[in-house]
């Protein structure tokens, strides 16, 4: 029984760093205005020895401290509303954002009708969660990825 759970604990956290990978490939395609950074962590919540972290930076400017506008770090591939968890942080706050299942959380409401947890999940992905008193839940984009940019750094490219 254990080493069926460890194959399975093993899956899905190569499964989590794939997802991992394959975001961070999509923000540098989103991002050429940016310099981005790869850099290998230690994170013992995720479960592996390197986990992928990725910084967002400014590229003309060279004072490390004005240049920086967030970073992503994986947090662990168990959340309790999906399969995994990447907080994006910033000089001025801290979002996540939370890798879930179209067929995944279902509910029944007082009415007694089955329906998803969250409205807006219309395909597996990350997604950000807007509002908990409301559920609305937005899958990544460009468009949002630049919302929480600016949420927490202050950064627009305007």
């Amino acid at each position: 029984m254990r080493i069926t759970e460890n194959k399975k604990n093993s899956k899905d956290k190569q499964l989590y760093l794939e997802r991992v990978n394959q975001f961070f490939n999509q923000v540098e395609d989103w991002l050429p205005q940016f310099k981005i950074i790869r850099t290998d962590i230690n994170q013992d919540n995720t479960g592996v020895n390197k986990t992928p972290s990725l910084s967002i930076v400014k590229k003309d400017i060279n004072d490390k401290e004005d240049n920086a506008v967030a970073d992503l770090f994986p947090e662990g591939n168990s959340v309790l509303m999906g399969e995994g968890i990447i907080k994006i942080n910033g000089p001025y706050g801290q979002e996540s954002i939370i890798y879930m299942l179209k067929d995944g959380w279902i509910i029944q409401d007082r009415f007694g009708k089955e329906r998803q947890m969250y409205q807006g999940i219309k395909c597996d992905g990350w997604y950000w969660l807007e509002s908990s008193y409301r559920n609305i839940v937005h899958l990544v984009d460009k468009a949002i990825l630049m919302d929480l940019l600016k949420m927490v750094s202050l950064y627009d490219q305007a």
